[in-house]
């Protein structure tokens, strides 16, 4: 696993654009909720810190469409240049390749959704720093699994289209779907604001399905 570990990284950083994609997409979703929050404020009023940084937190819709732009760049790479065909020769079994494929690909996703959270807090929510830590590590903390969740789908689409590059558009339309039919769920992260229902929470379903279906795709997968 270690040895196709590096020969992913040196690929992924070989080539400057890719490795930046999701500090540069995190870094809007950030730079929107933000936003998003002072035009808010500056109609009613400033909120609480606690109010605020729900308010923020819950603003996830581009969320899925940054998680197919990923996919589409990362993964969809794979299949452009049949760069599994290298580490396949040197020895590593598919599972070590496609393993670490998806290893790196969430792990862009999980920054993305931490940066989005870091710069929406700093730039928006104002002594958010008094809040106690155990109530930012659970709304963090579920902010990116539901994150993951949400862009999950994107990686199986990806993988289940490979080198069609209308089928890696399908991505894509599903973020587009989810942003225009996400609803706000305030209630995740302020309590009192009420109950927000299981829906809210299909995300967590998605993360374990879209793996396993990215695993079940890609093992049969040939190059």
């Amino acid at each position: 696993m270690k040895r196709s570990l590096r020969f992913h990284l040196r690929a992924l950083f070989s080539v400057w654009w890719p490795a930046l994609l999701p500090a540069a997409l995190g870094l809007l979703l950030g730079w929107e909720a933000a936003a998003a929050l002072g035009a808010y404020t500056r109609r009613i009023g400033p909120l609480g810190a606690a109010a605020a940084l729900a308010f923020v937190l819950d603003i996830r819709h581009f969320v899925p469409l940054a998680g197919a732009a990923w996919a589409a760049a990362f993964l969809g790479g794979e299949f452009d240049g049949r760069a599994p065909v290298f580490p396949l020769s040197r020895g590593c079994s598919r599972f070590q390749v496609f393993g670490s494929k998806l290893l790196l690909h969430f792990l862009g996703c999980a920054l993305i959704s931490a940066a989005a959270q870091l710069i929406s807090a700093l730039a928006a929510v104002s002594g958010w720093h008094d809040l106690p830590a155990g109530f930012l590590l659970r709304r963090f903390s579920l902010r990116l699994a539901l994150d993951l969740g949400m862009m999950a789908p994107s990686a199986a689409v990806v993988s289940f289209a490979g080198a069609n590059l209308y089928g890696r558009a399908l991505a894509g339309l599903y973020g587009l779907l989810l942003w225009r039919l996400m609803g706000n769920h305030y209630g995740l992260w302020l309590p009192e604001a009420g109950t927000p229902g299981l829906t809210a929470l299909w995300p967590l379903a998605a993360l374990p399905l879209g793996l396993l279906c990215c695993f079940l795709v890609l093992r049969r997968r040939e190059f």
